[in-house]
């Protein structure tokens, strides 16, 4: 997955500011969660990941946590729709030109299976292939408890590697207050 398409997916819910009244977003169950991804109807080249989430990785890195920092994103506006559904919409400007905005449709128990999908419209990349309008699905199904000796934000790739998303958020941060006006 290209970092502006992970940035779009993780921008539209990780805004700068409060989403939605904090005791009235739901929770994802803590535990492993398995991931896969699709962007325009192609299933991503990573394959399925699995995300270990704890309390505190949970607070930061579920469907509804955490903050993007420097200010790129206005804060998202999240509805719960009457269906039992979320929607959220949010709109980013980096430093170098690039301008997304996205609506994003939460649905699930987040107990057991979480879908996600955001449309996305992206201009002033340098890639042509990121401009335009695109839609991802994360689909998030929950497989149990955390295998010992992971943390919360352990995320396990399809390929065996893991890395821990709790310590790229924090990389994250800092590149984009470099990058932000």
């Amino acid at each position: 997955m290209t970092r502006l398409s992970l940035f779009v997916a993780a921008a539209v819910f990780m805004a700068s500011g409060p989403l939605y009244a904090a005791d009235l977003l739901p929770h994802q169950k803590l535990g492993l969660w398995q991931q896969t991804i699709t962007r325009d109807g192609v299933a991503m080249p990573m394959g399925a990941s699995e995300l270990c989430l704890d309390q505190a990785a949970e607070h930061k890195l579920s469907v509804f946590g955490g903050r993007t920092a420097g200010g790129v994103c206005e804060p998202a506006k999240v509805t719960h729709n009457l269906d039992g559904s979320w929607s959220a919409d949010s709109e980013c400007r980096l430093a170098s030109g690039i301008k997304s905005r996205a609506h994003a449709l939460v649905v699930g128990d987040f107990n057991s299976k979480i879908t996600t999908t955001v449309d996305s419209a992206v201009a002033g990349s340098p890639a042509d292939s990121l401009n335009g309008t695109h839609r991802m699905v994360i689909i998030a199904t929950w497989l149990g408890a955390c295998k010992a000796g992971q943390t919360g934000g352990d995320m396990i790739l399809s390929n065996g590697m893991k890395i821990n998303l709790l310590n790229i958020a924090k990389s994250m941060r800092a590149l984009t207050q470099k990058m932000s006006p």
